[in-house]
């Protein structure tokens, strides 16, 4: 191991040389004084950020209301993405001049523009259209100001048929027209997407045109909205791959596959613990939900969380409630979340639906606060608590002292607090989060991601997670079942359809051009309150029998949360073709390449374990935390290495004539092999004091690999496999 480490810190000093893989976009957005903007709800948040993520990038946002990005922010990133959706700015003029210098310094500017000059707030006027041009002058194009929309004297003069028509067809779309082109000195480092024609004035259009200093992309031609739902014209994936220069051996951290075989992780938000049960009347829903669920399918590992409110007995719990925690929390494919204090509804207005005396006091309702009541699962209710102690005050009684309940309360079953998970609207503000970094909690929730027939679209899916000022929320992967249940009203078997965003996030067969693409993990999220009713429970049942059967990895919300922390602080630099140097992922252990050309070169690489290619992708498994140097090369290997496993391997060592492994397992462990030699294979398998030693004869090698399947050892299991 000595020799190992001197070998990697003499490749880090080496790699001090070479130019880092930059994975950082600053991301410019321009919001308005609304209450109700918040960070997630600007374009670039809801159109472009999951894909960007999923190819390996980091947003890093800036709000114009807040005055233009300072050098530091510059430092951060090598590209820059705006797309103002607001165009009126407080300093319109400066912005412009702003973009012209950073791409003057050699940034990259993606530039989604929907053609109307930027407006001055102090004057309400439009600014002068030769400052406006300047922003597409500086990336090569010219523009003139000639607005149109008119189908009938608009056509197309060429589509790149590869990028185009992707979730819908770009015929006959009503678009608006304004003369874009190419200047004379960009004409042959350009690649132009789609070219339009006006008829009338013979003029002609580049709407979409990527040039050496930059992309244009007008985004009513990238991204059609009917009826509430936003569609792509291009394919967002292909597309950005093609701006950002994303070859076959680039290596992409990526947060839905660990050790070949897709993410899979459950967590439950405490809602509706003591709910009496339509089902049988005599129980909790967390008792039913106990029995049916928990205790059925404990191949899944389980995230469960409470309210302090509804389970302590200093509050609404009682003796049956606190004996149903011990139960659940006694199982060992759970762990402990917490759900809050008193369940907020709206983490910065401090609304709760419990009345506390000396902390909340209910109020009739306004309208506003209504649409809140009826978004949640507390949409019975014709009140409202208001929290009226102080912020500080607030954040401690809602996170850190409702922690220290959870583990005096746990303190016997051995478990603590993993994560935190947002209540209520699921957006705290800086200051909540600062809370739970200094109580050294993770947190998550708040995604809503969705794509089936209601909602045929990539846009449907949330991104990894929100950073607000470095505070990190992760954010979930799937909605859960209140969206599809009318906010628990009606349509109670609607969870069901959670199986259809499974299948389109692996293979998007909805849309207008199908394609094989895994873009997030699975992720089961629902409350305590689906055992209220039969149909629900039913539900819930048909996703569980449904992913029972598919290859996954369960991991634990924790775990994922991890994962996305490992992401968000990886590091990727190139020390030369086909050779990199991986820093700072953490759990974030599997690198993708959008191809199966290439291949990890074991002899050259330090910390890769195996791979395993999945239709047009290879997912290459590395040692946690890293260094990690990876070689790539085309030839197939051939040594032995790791295809897949549907547990989480530790302290791995790979040796000619050993392999060892340690690994917790919960049923019945998936783990294989490549480039195995066809002969008997000895395997040493120990959990404490229990030792089995098998023989895999050679006509169970098949195709060179080694399949193991352990199911008879339940704990901290180490496996030795000598060759």
């Amino acid at each position: 191991m000595k020799k190992f480490a001197i070998i990697f810190l003499i490749i880090l000093n080496i790699s001090l040389l070479y130019a880092n893989t930059n994975k950082n976009i600053l991301a410019i957005y321009n919001s308005t004084n609304s209450k109700t903007f918040s960070r997630r709800n600007n374009p670039i948040s809801m159109n472009i950020e999951f894909p960007l993520n999923h190819l390996g990038y980091r947003l890093i946002y800036h709000d114009l209301q807040k005055g233009l990005p300072l050098e530091s922010d510059l430092e951060k990133a090598d590209i820059i993405i705006s797309w103002l959706s607001n165009k009126v700015l407080n300093a319109p003029e400066e912005y412009c001049y702003w973009l012209k210098e950073v791409v003057k310094k050699g940034k990259k500017l993606i530039l989604f523009e929907n053609l109307h000059p930027y407006i001055n707030a102090k004057t309400q006027k439009s600014i002068n259209f030769n400052i406006y041009a300047t922003i597409f002058n500086i990336i090569g194009l010219d523009i003139k100001y000639e607005y149109t929309i008119n189908p009938f004297i608009l056509n197309m003069v060429y589509k790149d048929s590869k990028i185009f028509d992707f979730e819908k067809s770009f015929d006959n779309a009503l678009l608006p027209f304004i003369p874009i082109s190419l200047n004379e000195k960009n004409q042959e480092k350009s690649k132009v997407y789609l070219k339009m024609h006006n008829r009338l004035t013979n003029k002609t259009s580049t709407p979409i045109v990527k040039t050496e200093k930059g992309i244009l992309i007008v985004p009513k031609y990238a991204i059609s909205t009917y009826k509430g739902i936003r569609q792509w014209y291009l394919n967002p994936f292909d597309f950005f791959k093609d701006i950002l220069n994303i070859e076959e051996n680039t290596p992409i951290f990526d947060t839905t596959t660990l050790f070949g075989n897709r993410v899979l992780y459950t967590h439950i938000d405490g809602d509706g613990v003591r709910n009496i049960s339509l089902i049988d009347t005599k129980k909790y829903s967390g008792e039913l939900l106990y029995s049916n669920i928990l205790t059925k399918y404990q191949e899944f590992l389980t995230t469960v969380s409470f309210i302090i409110t509804d389970i302590h007995p200093d509050f609404f719990g009682s003796k049956r409630s606190k004996k149903l925690f011990n139960k659940i929390l006694s199982l060992n494919n759970v762990e402990l979340g917490n759900h809050s204090f008193s369940h907020p509804l709206h983490w910065v207005d401090k609304l709760t639906a419990v009345e506390i005396p000396g902390y909340s006091k209910s109020n009739d309702l306004n309208p506003r606060e209504l649409k809140i009541i009826r978004e949640s699962h507390y949409n019975y209710l014709t009140y409202l608590a208001y929290i009226f102690v102080s912020d500080d005050d607030f954040y401690a009684k809602e996170i850190t002292e409702s922690t220290y309940i959870l583990n005096k309360m746990a303190k016997n079953l051995a478990k603590q607090t993993m994560i935190f998970q947002w209540s209520g609207n699921c957006l705290p503000n800086k200051d909540a989060l600062k809370v739970i970094y200094d109580n050294k909690l993770r947190n998550i929730n708040g995604g809503d991601s969705r794509f089936d027939i209601s909602q045929p679209s990539y846009t449907g899916l949330s991104p990894l997670y929100v950073s607000l000022d470095g505070y990190i929320q992760v954010l979930t992967s799937n909605i859960n079942e209140n969206g599809y249940t009318n906010n628990w009203i009606g349509s109670f078997f609607g969870f069901k359809y959670l199986i259809e965003t499974f299948k389109q996030t692996e293979y998007s067969a909805i849309i207008n051009k199908p394609i094989f693409r895994r873009v997030s993990p699975m992720n089961i999220y629902y409350h305590f309150y689906i055992a209220e009713r039969s149909l629900a429970l039913n539900s819930l049942h048909e996703i569980y029998e449904y992913v029972s059967k598919l290859k996954t990895i369960p991991i634990y919300t924790s775990q994922y949360y991890d994962l996305i922390i490992g992401f968000i602080n990886s590091n990727i630099k190139k020390l030369k073709e086909n050779e990199y140097l991986l820093t700072n992922y953490g759990k974030c252990t599997t690198i993708r390449l959008e191809g199966t050309s290439y291949y990890p070169d074991f002899k050259k690489s330090k910390g890769v374990l195996g791979f395993k290619q999945w239709k047009d992708y290879t997912y290459i498994h590395l040692i946690e935390n890293g260094p990690t140097k990876l070689s790539l090369s085309k030839s197939k290997p051939q040594n032995i290495y790791l295809k897949e496993s549907n547990v989480i391997l530790e302290n791995y060592i790979i040796e000619k004539k050993q392999i060892s492994f340690s690994f917790y397992n919960f049923k019945e462990a998936k783990i294989i092999f490549g480039n195995i030699p066809k002969k008997d294979i000895k395997v040493q398998i120990e959990e404490k004091e229990k030792k089995k030693i098998i023989i895999i004869g050679k006509e169970n090698i098949i195709n060179n690999e080694l399949r193991l399947f352990i199911d008879d050892f339940k704990n901290n299991i180490k496996v030795s496999i000598y060759v």
